[in-house]
């Protein structure tokens, strides 16, 4: 696969991307051992993203051994994508922050709600007047 490739099929149609890191893990033998960073920092300008695209013009096996690649890209309206492996195969995983379960919520009593009976609606357009 080629990592500057399956990046682009990866953002293509998502918002825009606000930085973003890969570590090319392929010659990595011990977990604390230097590994290639290549980087994209937030504010980038376009030689920054397009010497980070060619950085990433490179070929590795995502489908057998080790995972070789590993990062973090973020997204303009939240969302992430890091790397996904399992059992030799990798990919990018993309991530959106999930809603918050209603039981979560704190419970309010009557008196705590943010109008009075003079606010009230009841939903009928014909009352708004």
């Amino acid at each position: 696969m080629n990592a500057s490739i399956e990046f682009n099929n990866l953002i293509v149609g998502k918002p825009d991307v606000i930085c973003a890191y890969v570590r090319n893990l392929r010659n990595l033998r011990y977990y604390d051992e230097d590994t290639t960073s290549i980087s994209l920092p937030l504010a980038y300008t376009k030689e920054q993203y397009d010497n980070f695209m060619l950085s990433l013009d490179f070929t590795y096996d995502d489908g057998f051994g080790g995972q070789q690649l590993d990062g973090k890209i973020w997204f303009k309206d939240g969302t992430w994508a890091d790397r996904g492996e399992y059992d030799g195969s990798e990919w990018w995983e993309y991530h959106k922050c999930p809603q918050v379960p209603t039981f979560l919520y704190p419970l309010v009593t009557e008196e705590e709600l943010p109008f009075d009976e003079a606010d009230y609606w009841d939903g009928d357009e014909t009352s708004k007047q």
